[in-house]
């Protein structure tokens, strides 16, 4: 795995798993997942550290957080602006109002409510994506004011997700934004208009271990344990699991046009080749393949190799 970018350390969202740990640099954790019951001690040793900040979409949750972690944390309502995934619905202000007061009867702290519009994902272009975040931070702002007319106050707001947070150059109306995959991009973001081709900074190097020229495919050690399985779908209807660059060594150059990751079984990843690529790489060749989903293909790559640096 290699990288054209990087970016400070990253003292925000990171994910709740046993495995986490608790570097000297990180002082501020946010949970990006609702509070999992069963990580309780990871939670309460969190606490205890830094200044930890969880998520909460239920009442059994902050009952949880009540009985069970004694040292003080900031919450953050889940609600639900559009994406229909999961969170309080924006417009349920008594279920809102419920968990706030519940929360106020623990002994932590409600920092506010915090959305993720994945529906951001379906649009394409930029109009698409700002419209969606003019609608999501108005659905979000009126929970927060109706909350406010309630007695809880001040509440801050956060917000996040990949395509509205790269489209939009002013964020009037939130105190935070968790723009993900920001610090990557990859072929799905491309597909929604997040980015540019240029800005997709991370692939995967692959050798070629097979060729077959009557059928104009090649064989890449790089399957679905490296890559996953997304995909897009292209013009005609085709799933892409991935797009190839040339390698030469230090970095990639511009997406191969006619040619592309067609099928993944567990190692391998079939390449439909275009003529100019079937004539000239060889066995042994390396090529780079920019992911549709960085996110995944970092997680099952675990690091990188920085090859330059923007």
């Amino acid at each position: 795995m290699v990288s054209r970018r990087r970016r400070g350390k990253d003292n925000g969202v990171l994910p709740y798993h046993g495995r986490l740990f608790c570097p000297a640099w990180l002082e501020r954790y946010h949970g990006g997942f609702s509070a999992e019951h069963p990580e309780k001690k990871l939670i309460q040793k969190l606490a205890r550290q830094i200044q930890l900040n969880v998520l909460i979409e239920s009442e059994e949750t902050i009952d949880f957080l009540n009985t069970h972690i004694e040292t003080e944390m900031g919450i953050w309502i889940k609600v639900d602006v559009g994406y229909h995934r999961t969170g309080i619905r924006c417009n349920d202000g008594n279920t809102l109002r419920l968990q706030a007061q519940q929360i106020r009867n623990t002994p932590h702290r409600l920092e506010g409510l915090l959305t993720h519009a994945g529906q951001a994902y379906q649009a394409r272009g930029k109009s698409q994506l700002i419209k969606i975040y003019k609608d999501s931070v108005r659905k979000i702002n009126h929970a927060r004011d109706r909350l406010a007319a309630d007695g809880f106050s001040p509440l801050k707001i956060s917000y996040g997700d990949t395509p509205t947070c790269s489209a939009v150059d002013h964020f009037e109306g939130v105190d935070e934004i968790r723009p993900g995959n920001f610090v990557f991009y990859d072929i799905m973001q491309w597909q929604i208009g997040s980015c540019r081709e240029e800005d997709i900074a991370c692939a995967l190097v692959c050798p070629v271990v097979a060729k077959h020229s009557e059928r104009q495919e090649l064989l890449i050690h790089g399957g679905a344990v490296h890559l996953s399985k997304e995909f897009i779908l292209d013009e005609k209807g085709q799933k892409i699991f991935g797009y190839l660059a040339h390698w030469d060594g230090t970095s990639w150059g511009a997406i191969i046009s006619d040619s592309w990751v067609s099928a993944l079984s567990q190692e391998h990843g079939i390449i439909h080749a275009g003529s100019n690529l079937i004539q000239n790489v060889k066995v042994g060749d390396m090529l780079a393949i920019l992911p549709i989903h960085s996110c995944l293909v970092m997680d099952l790559m675990s690091e990188f190799t920085l090859v330059s640096e923007i």
